[in-house]
């Protein structure tokens, strides 16, 4: 066979531009995956950013409980008379400070490269509109929004405003607001994915079996909770509230007409530093109109939060962490390479990330124990310790948090917009993942199938069984 001269010439620049185009598929795959990395590396560093910051404020306020001991202790302590302005500071503590966990995660992720991104603009109007919601009703319904201080709120929005207009790269991923609806399911992301998914077990857990039989016309309204004062920051909030004595689960450890029994006073004795003589002869230590800073109700049991065949971690957690408390969680918008070559160059992307502080105690029996050991009241074991030494990554929605609503674009408008309206006169918002699901609900054969499913094998579900439950029936943050 003769070859043409120049065949072989041609069959090679069509194998180069072969491994050209290899090659930029590998360089394009290459860069996707290294920006979402370098995304998810950053907002973890992030979370555990603002967690540290937590753990350092629940630290702070612990310190100061202990020195609020030692000086109603000690008549001659050189720090002086504990004041209501010591009060004072603590609450601002821990009202305002949770905020600097915002400028905190900006250098987090500074680290990782994104030293000049800025949040994207429409997450940063939902933190925007929720400043407007602020100023426009907490500042001027004083009932609905008690404040513990005149012009709690109007300093709030101002702080808020600051962040803002000053630019940031991560957002806070769940706001815990003041003026959240206290209403399941429309509130939980985990009924539009079981919406979505099939996962029919997700209704025979927590007797949500009732919701089956539910449309727009009939599904019970989101409703504020009773006016209560607001002790936590709505952005990272560290789960504290402001008692006495008598108001806390230390009341039960009153003997009236003598005063606290020996178990209290072995408990200051070791957490002061101060001798059993200066204590006796220190009765405003026991004065219970004096107030102290405690854990909240967030901090209980971790593991009790959850079904016990559907805890979101691996085996057990070991009792001196079991314990929910606060969570970090902070989310990221950015435009990443895409994989496919015939596909649009960029597309936004969307990461979160939640992580905890951790800490321990040693209890009064001497055993390791967790935080809340004694009776929720905020303490070192001993003087100059620190509660709270680490924090880490935890499973996205793996922590129990009070009402709130997350910052992620999509769901903030479904809340704010979408759900009012679907009350009214149906599901809408076009393009809306959310909405989109409510208008497979509101199909009575929708949810007939649901039921049928359930009546057949609702008896074997367990997390993780059923069509749809990959993601094993608790709720996900978004």
């Amino acid at each position: 066979m003769t070859v043409r001269r120049g065949q072989v010439a041609v069959y090679l620049v069509l194998v180069l531009v072969a491994i050209s185009v290899l090659m930029a598929m590998n360089v394009g795959a290459f860069l996707a995956v290294r920006s979402k990395n370098r995304m998810m590396n950053a907002v973890d560093a992030a979370a555990i950013a603002v967690a540290r910051k937590q753990g350092e404020i629940l630290n702070e306020l612990g310190r100061r409980n202990v020195e609020h001991l030692q000086r109603l202790i000690r008549p001659n302590d050189p720090r002086g008379d504990w004041t209501p302005e010591d009060t004072a500071e603590l609450r601002e503590l821990a009202f305002f400070g949770p905020l600097e966990g915002i400028e905190l995660a900006g250098r987090a992720a500074a680290d990782w490269g994104f030293a000049e991104a800025r949040v994207d603009d429409e997450l940063a109007q939902c933190f925007r509109d929720h400043v407007s919601e602020i100023i426009n009703e907490y500042c001027d319904n004083a009932d609905l929004y008690p404040e513990y201080r005149e012009r709690q709120w109007v300093d709030y929005a101002a702080r808020l405003s600051a962040l803002a207009a000053g630019g940031f790269t991560v957002a806070p991923g769940y706001m815990e607001t003041a003026n959240a609806w206290r209403q399941e399911p429309l509130l939980s992301g985990a009924f539009y994915d079981a919406i979505a998914g099939r996962a029919w077990c997700w209704f025979s857990l927590g007797n949500r079996m009732h919701y089956l039989d539910m449309d727009h016309e009939t599904m019970p309204r989101p409703e504020f909770a009773e006016a209560r004062l607001q002790e936590n920051s709505e952005i990272f909030p560290v789960h504290v509230t402001f008692r006495t004595w008598m108001d806390s689960e230390w009341a039960s450890e009153f003997v009236p007409g003598v005063g606290f029994n020996e178990r209290w006073t072995n408990f200051v004795c070791r957490v002061t530093g101060c001798s059993r003589e200066e204590l006796a002869a220190a009765p405003r230590a026991a004065d219970p109109t004096e107030v102290w800073v405690f854990y909240d109700d967030n901090w209980r049991a971790w593991s009790r939060t959850f079904n016990p065949d559907n805890f979101p971690i691996a085996g057990s957690v070991r009792p001196e962490y079991d314990v929910a408390g606060c969570v970090a969680s902070c989310i990221m918008l950015g435009d990443v390479p895409r994989l496919a070559v015939d596909e649009v160059a960029r597309r936004s992307m969307e990461v979160t990330a939640e992580a905890k502080p951790l800490g321990t105690v040693i209890d009064l029996e001497g055993e390791l124990a967790p935080v809340t050991a004694f009776h929720s009241f905020i303490a070192p074991s001993q003087p100059n310790e620190r509660i709270f030494t680490e924090a880490q990554l935890v499973l996205m929605g793996a922590v129990p948090r009070a009402a709130g609503v997350s910052l992620s674009p999509a769901w903030y408008r479904h809340v704010k917009e979408h759900l009012p309206r679907y009350f009214e006169t149906g599901p809408g918002g076009e393009g809306c993942y959310y909405c989109r699901q409510l208008t497979l609900w509101e199909n009575p054969a929708f949810r007939a199938s649901a039921r049928d499913w359930l009546m057949a094998n609702g008896e074997n579900c367990r997390a993780g069984t059923g069509p749809g439950t990959e993601k094993g029936g608790y709720d996900w943050a978004h």
